[in-house]
C-alpha cells in the first residue's frame, strides 16, 4: 500500500512457481510467466497468471508454447504493450494483451538458455543476451529481435 508503506497479503498464485518470472503490464495488471513448482527442473509450467491490483485475485493467462524456468530476466514489455519471452526456449514468444496465447517470433535463437537477459532497446528491437545450456556452460551468444509481427500460432 503506497499511502501506508506496508504490505498486506493478497490472494495466491493458482500454482507454486520459483524461478518464473513477473512483469507489470501497461494496464496495471502482473503477468506471472512459467517456472517450475518444485526448484528441481522436474517440471516447468507452459501457464501464465494475470494479477489484477484492483481485485487482489489472480486468473489465469494465456498459454505459453513452451514450458520455461529460469527466466526473470528473459521477459520484456515492448513499447506496443505487448510481452517478449526470450529464456529457456529455442524460440522466443510475443503475447499481446487481450489476445488468447503467446505466439511464435520470426527466427530462432539457436539454443535454450536458462538465466538469459533481455533488453527492450529503443529502437523497438530487443536484444538476448548470455545465459547458460543444459550443461550449465556460460555463452557470449546474443540475438536481437528487430520487431515485426508474430507469425500465425
Amino acid at each position: 500500500d503506497p499511502a501506508s508503506g506496508r504490505s498486506t497479503p493478497t490472494g495466491p498464485l493458482a500454482q507454486p512457481r520459483c524461478k518464473h518470472a513477473a512483469l507489470a503490464l501497461a494496464d496495471g495488471r502482473v503477468l506471472v510467466i512459467g517456472g517450475s513448482p518444485d526448484c528441481g527442473e522436474r517440471q516447468r509450467h507452459a501457464s501464465s497468471e494475470l494479477f489484477d491490483p484492483a481485485t487482489g485475485r489472480f486468473t489465469p493467462g494465456p498459454p505459453l508454447r513452451h514450458a520455461r524456468y529460469k527466466i526473470a530476466g528473459a521477459v520484456t514489455r515492448l513499447p506496443d504493450g505487448s510481452v517478449l519471452v526470450a529464456g529457456d526456449a529455442e524460440r522466443a514468444e510475443r503475447w499481446v494483451p487481450g489476445t488468447a496465447a503467446f505466439v511464435p517470433v520470426p527466427g530462432a535463437l539457436g539454443a535454450a538458455r536458462a538465466f538469459s537477459q533481455a533488453s527492450a532497446l529503443p529502437d523497438g528491437s530487443v536484444l538476448v543476451s548470455g545465459g547458460y545450456d543444459a550443461d550449465i556452460r556460460p555463452t557470449a551468444h546474443t540475438w536481437r529481435w528487430l520487431g515485426g509481427a508474430s507469425p500465425p500460432p
